[in-house]
């Protein structure tokens, strides 16, 4: 019993699921030709105000995203996410913003955990499972299963 109790009061004030559940309802808007994207980005204002997060309406993300502190994550417009990848506060995920070069925006796969203040830029594939440590700078590939961490990332395993 005590375990429902706990279920519930996650998904009645858990923050996270509060913004996925945003999200969910903005790209469904975002798709539909008339007053979607208008009414997509009247809620992507909402997400900016209510958590501190700009989740574009384009991002692709998969099942069971975590946020385990939503605060201050920036997920690009064109960013695709597999499932259960976990991202914690502070983090980016977007374009390199040069004028000059194509706009490539990151793939992250299933199961990678991204941690506080990591930033992930440009057209760049993230492994299943890989770790972003810390305040890391990732600018190229991560494979699968290993851990980047540093500025700029360097695999460390």
């Amino acid at each position: 019993m005590k375990a429902f109790y706990r279920k519930l009061l996650r998904y009645l004030f858990g923050t996270d699921l509060h913004i996925i559940g945003m999200y969910r309802l903005m790209h469904a808007c975002y798709k539909k030709p008339v007053l979607g994207p208008t009414l997509a980005q009247a809620i992507r204002c909402f997400i900016r105000i209510y958590a501190s997060c700009d989740i574009a309406p384009s991002a692709v993300i998969g099942r069971n995203l975590r946020l385990p502190h939503p605060l201050c994550i920036v997920i690009g417009d064109k960013v695709q996410i597999g499932d259960n990848v976990m991202i914690w506060q502070q983090c980016t995920l977007g374009s390199h913003g040069r004028k000059e070069l194509e706009c490539d925006y990151p793939v992250i796969e299933d199961g990678v955990r991204i941690y506080t203040g990591a930033t992930v830029i440009g057209g760049i594939r993230l492994g299943k499972g890989c770790r972003i440590g810390a305040h890391a700078l990732v600018t190229h590939d991560v494979p699968a299963e290993k851990t980047a961490v540093g500025i700029p990332a360097k695999i460390i395993d």
